[in-house]
């Protein structure tokens, strides 16, 4: 009799060890399909194995992620069909700036066109591009230096000073060569905003240590009201707030950040931190 009853316990163990495990690795899979898709990875699925409850769990959860998919696709496509409304317009201007007689205006205008033009290719492009492709590889140092030179006339036409250090060589980031314009444009192009004429800018790329690379813009203005400004449609002066909003989700797309501050000069300080991409075989 006592070995029957041993016998019983024993296969009792032996059928609920048998059950918990395949209720783990059910819970197991599911965890693991939820964790890809909040990294943006759409494709992944649940498996619908288990005790009932989890089949339901997994069977939503793979509804979500096509309804996700779905809603994502819709957005991309009409981003993309606003950016080729737009083409209509834009090649009417680029007609009107042809027949512009001072060429050096021309110039300012055609260079002004191109990077509309650009930005609406990259609207285009992204919108087409799956959300889990990592970025490309840009040199931070020479887009910096690039959109410098740009912004140097408006500049000298205000009164101002564009100090620029970008250093010798090229400080790779992972970032589009038009997301990352389109930052050091939004950063830019806060101060001549928000400053009045006269304030002086300092911008300057470097790496820091072997795994971060910093390009920081400090102003002599008055600095920054509320350090929230970078949050978007909030902004403290007649804007979208979304200029700065652009700059942090270009850092964060290539894994680093934005941060807001005090420059020495008394101003504003505006930095976008990258994580420096390993180096190309």
């Amino acid at each position: 009799m006592l070995s029957l009853t041993a016998a019983l316990v024993l296969v009792g163990v032996l059928l609920a060890e048998s059950l918990g495990r395949g209720l783990l690795r059910s819970v197991r899979d599911l965890a693991s399909a939820a964790d890809r898709m909040a990294t943006g990875d759409l494709t992944a699925r649940a498996t619908t194995t288990g005790p009932a409850e989890i089949r339901t769990t997994a069977a939503q959860l793979n509804l979500l992620a096509v309804r996700v998919d779905h809603l994502l696709h819709e957005q991309r496509q009409r981003s993309a069909d606003i950016a080729h409304r737009l083409r209509t317009p834009l090649t009417s201007l680029r007609l009107d700036i042809d027949a512009v007689r001072d060429r050096d205006a021309a110039q300012r205008l055609i260079s002004g066109h191109r990077a509309v033009t650009t930005a609406l290719d990259e609207v285009i492009r992204t919108s087409r591009r799956a959300s889990a492709e990592t970025p490309a590889v840009t040199d931070l140092a020479r887009t910096a230096a690039t959109r410098a030179m740009f912004w140097s006339v408006l500049a000298r036409d205000s009164g101002r000073t564009i100090h620029v250090d970008v250093g010798s060589g090229p400080l790779p980031v992972r970032a589009s060569r038009a997301s990352l314009e389109a930052a050091v444009d939004a950063m830019l192009g806060n101060i001549f905003a928000h400053t009045p004429a006269g304030v002086s800018v300092w911008l300057k790329a470097q790496r820091r240590g072997d795994d971060v690379t910093v390009l920081t813009v400090d102003d002599s203005g008055p600095g920054f009201d509320d350090l929230d400004v970078v949050e978007r449609g909030r902004s403290g002066g007649n804007s979208t707030g979304l200029g700065l909003d652009i700059a942090r989700r270009t850092a964060e797309e290539g894994a680093g950040e934005l941060r807001l501050g005090a420059s020495p000069q008394g101003g504003a300080r505006v930095e976008l931190r990258f994580a420096t991409p390993p180096p190309t075989s």
